[in-house]
């Protein structure tokens, strides 16, 4: 039994690029891809791709969200508390993601969602799953919970417990998804992973000697980054020895103009993320094209 899966990783306002290229795939699939992928998984920015590409959304609709509200989330607040502040208000990313969610449950999604998520409370990971959480959550709540990346924005509550972003331990859920995949019974994985680009630019010397204020945001970016590349090596050399059984297929995101910062959201970088998420899908048309044929549900 053949399972296949989109898993979208975690980079803030990169996701931009990375939904670009998500049109250009809709099209290679010739279908929506809630009904094309029995699985979709995203952490982070992915989270809320993934959520509502479960509801029915195309990707064209859901950049909407990024070019209409991006800016105003990623507004900087006139004074910060040092560390005991987020670096941004949260009502903005609320007010949107209440909008565009529509007040759905988990269980109404069309396809099976997993959206990874961190308790702090419990000090695990949570993985919030249509199929078998579909009643107790909002999707509102599960995707406003793994988009609270720490430093960026407040902790989210959900029944008296504390969530942040899942990327800090499953950035790229591609694995996670694939392995709830095995429990339900399938044997055979067609993957198709996507990354939001690189990390930010390298740290100088200078940048480390900054202390906890200036490594931060960095440090943030770090994390994401080299968790997603880790599980990138780890299901690239699994499929290549034959271990499991099926295709795995990694898009990256190549930023040649745009910013690889996670928050910047301005008009200008916007636009840049658009044409390196074009550019992106050419280079990437090629792996579309085959993951189409070999993941084809006939």
């Amino acid at each position: 039994m053949t399972a296949n899966i989109l898993s979208i990783d975690g980079g803030g306002i990169r996701g931009v690029a990375t939904l670009q290229q998500l049109i250009t795939l809709e099209k290679t699939l010739k279908a929506p891809l809630h009904v094309h992928f029995d699985y979709i998984t995203g952490t982070s920015t992915g989270s809320i791709v993934a959520g509502l590409l479960s509801i029915g959304m195309n990707p064209k609709d859901i950049l909407q969200l990024y070019q209409e509200h991006g800016e105003k989330i990623f507004k900087k607040r006139f004074w910060r508390l040092g560390l005991t502040q987020s670096k941004y208000k949260d009502e903005e990313l609320n007010s949107a993601l209440q909008d565009y969610t529509q007040g759905k449950l988990l269980r109404d999604s069309l396809t099976k969602l997993i959206i990874p998520a961190y308790n702090v409370s419990k000090r695990q990971i949570k993985l919030f799953k249509s199929y078998k959480d579909g009643n107790l959550y909002s999707l509102f709540d599960v995707v406003r919970a793994s988009s609270a990346a720490p430093t960026f924005f407040d902790p989210w509550k959900i029944n008296g417990e504390t969530f942040v972003d899942g990327g800090l331990v499953a950035n790229n859920p591609s694995m996670v998804a694939m392995i709830e995949a095995m429990k339900d019974g399938y044997d055979t994985f067609n993957v198709m992973s996507f990354s939001t680009g690189p990390r930010e630019a390298a740290l100088s010397d200078k940048d480390t000697k900054k202390g906890i204020l200036g490594m931060a945001s960095p440090t943030i970016d770090i994390l994401l980054t080299e968790q997603s590349q880790m599980v990138d090596y780890t299901l690239g050399k699994l499929f290549e020895l034959g271990s499991i059984k099926g295709n795995y297929v990694r898009c990256e995101t190549y930023l040649a103009r745009a910013s690889s910062e996670m928050d910047d959201a301005s008009p200008c970088n916007l636009a840049k993320l658009i044409e390196d998420g074009e550019d992106s899908a050419v280079t990437n048309k090629n792996k579309m094209i085959q993951f189409y044929n070999v993941s084809i549900k006939r």
